[in-house]
């Protein structure tokens, strides 16, 4: 690579260079968030935006549970015994007819012989993983789903630690409050959007469930009567409600969501690169991986249901502590925030660093950049600010920079790796639109062009805007 003297380093003509992404329509170009009458043409307009936006995003991945999910997610074994470990709650027993026991005495033994559970296990056919409800409605299903989830704290409540507690990055401790699923804005909106959307499931904390919004949802599951494989609704509804819930939350990097029709699911994540999607499984047949989707939504650490752990956010999903190379930085106010799902999704707020007199402000960007740069954004400011280029005009100056990290491992052998959406994907295909994680401190912090106080002051801005990208460095660092 050839350089210039008091430029930046730029490759020759004859390079190819990847210095742009593929031009895709977002959602934050189209204005449908009114919340006026007439929610039905919001849907359709959003839809439409939304099968644009997401167009070649569409992913498999027939491994999705284990990649989202792995073992090291667990302080305990997904397993066979603990499927026949899964006692239901204990009820008024019943005295069944000489034809129900007969059933009975028959029915253990064909299930076992169709989900491949050994017949050595007591108890196996009787888990309540196995015995999904008849009638699949949305009160059922949360049933279902919070009876699982208190016999696996059951099954654990002897051990040392509580099932779901985790080590924060610092070395706390971290105890989550306990998580619910929630069916009551099945037939009512969720409030906390301005897209009016009846979610079938969600899960909460128990603290909101006097009080849901879009903020507070971890996880979504939705429920079809009609086929999975062939029903576009659900799959619409999936990801309207995923991007409701990115949107909303300051913290959010990935949406789950979990989906039935009757006897079968369909797990998927939607991210900054699109959606990932599992094969449609038989809840009896591939019970192992369902325990392994529903153990991680209700007891895996916040990064594994997709949060940004190291972003602390209030109730209504916004930003209030954003750490950076160790460092806390307190947010003062939003700045921008895209509306898009898959893209760069940048987010900009203005931060205070320091403490009390020392307390200076800067601009926190955060952002997901395709991997096909060349040039980062870090390397480019840092470029800018040891040549001297453009002092004090236009050019942000770079103070902290970092591709941002995601938890691996186990507490007690953790390993921090760098967040890209290429970690959810099915490793032998080629992933094309790869993004990573990547978080700035820059400064000066300005305001708002709309805040000009005279045309003098509006057309300097203008002025230093064109001087700014017409310097020969930069052009020739964006051109060629």
């Amino acid at each position: 690579m050839s350089t210039q003297s008091g430029s930046l380093p730029f490759p020759p003509r004859s390079q190819t260079v990847a210095s742009s992404e593929p031009l895709v329509e977002r959602v934050s170009s189209k204005r449908f968030l009114s919340g006026k009458k007439g929610t039905a043409d919001t849907v359709m307009q959003l839809n439409a935006v939304l099968t644009r936006e997401l167009a070649g995003g569409l992913e498999r991945n027939a491994n999705l549970a284990t990649s989202v999910f792995p073992d090291t997610s667990f302080s305990f074994r997904i397993d066979t015994p603990l499927v026949a470990n899964l006692a239901p709650p204990k009820r008024p027993m019943r005295r069944a007819s000489t034809r129900t026991r007969t059933a009975h005495a028959l029915g253990p033994q064909k299930r076992r012989n169709t989900i491949h559970l050994p017949s050595s296990i007591p108890g196996a056919a009787e888990s309540l993983i196995l015995n999904p409800p008849k009638d699949w409605s949305e009160s059922n299903l949360a049933g279902w789903l919070n009876d699982i989830g208190t016999a696996l704290e059951n099954t654990y409540a002897n051990i040392n630690l509580p099932i779901g507690a985790y080590t924060a990055a610092d070395g706390k401790r971290i105890l989550p409050p306990k998580k619910i699923w929630c069916p009551r804005h099945s037939t009512n909106a969720l409030e906390g959007s301005p897209i009016k959307r009846k979610p079938d499931v969600i899960l909460l904390d128990t603290s909101s469930i006097s009080n849901p919004t879009w903020p507070r949802v971890h996880a979504l599951c939705e429920i079809t009567r009609s086929e999975l494989k062939k029903n576009r609704t659900i799959k619409d509804t999936i990801l309207q409600k995923s991007l409701i819930t990115i949107t909303s939350q300051s913290n959010r990097n990935f949406f789950p969501c979990l989906s039935f029709s009757r006897d079968s699911f369909t797990f998927t994540i939607c991210d900054r690169s699109g959606v990932v999607e599992s094969k449609t499984l038989k809840v009896k047949k591939h019970s192992l991986v369902l325990l392994r989707i529903i153990a991680g939504l209700m007891f895996a650490r916040p990064s594994d249901i997709g949060y940004d752990e190291s972003i602390d956010c209030d109730e209504n999903g916004k930003a209030i502590n954003i750490r950076l190379k160790g460092e806390t930085l307190r947010v003062i106010e939003d700045l921008f925030m895209s509306d898009s799902m898959r893209g760069r999704a940048t987010r900009c707020w203005r931060v205070a660093r320091g403490e009390d007199i020392n307390q200076e402000e800067y601009v926190l960007k955060d952002s997901w950049a395709d991997v096909r740069r060349m040039h980062s954004e870090i390397l480019t400011l840092t470029l800018i600010e040891e040549r001297g280029l453009c002092k004090d005009r236009v050019v942000p100056r770079l103070v902290l920079g970092e591709d941002v990290c995601v938890h691996t491992g186990t507490d007690s052998k953790p390993i921090y790796i760098k967040d890209t959406t290429a970690r959810h994907r099915d490793p032998t295909v080629k992933h094309v639109d790869e993004r990573v994680h990547r978080r700035l401190l820059m400064g000066p912090v300005g305001k708002h062009i709309s805040t000009f106080t005279s045309l003098k002051e509006l057309i300097g801005a203008f002025v230093d805007l064109v001087e700014g990208w017409l310097h020969p460095s930069i052009i020739a660092y964006k051109f060629y």
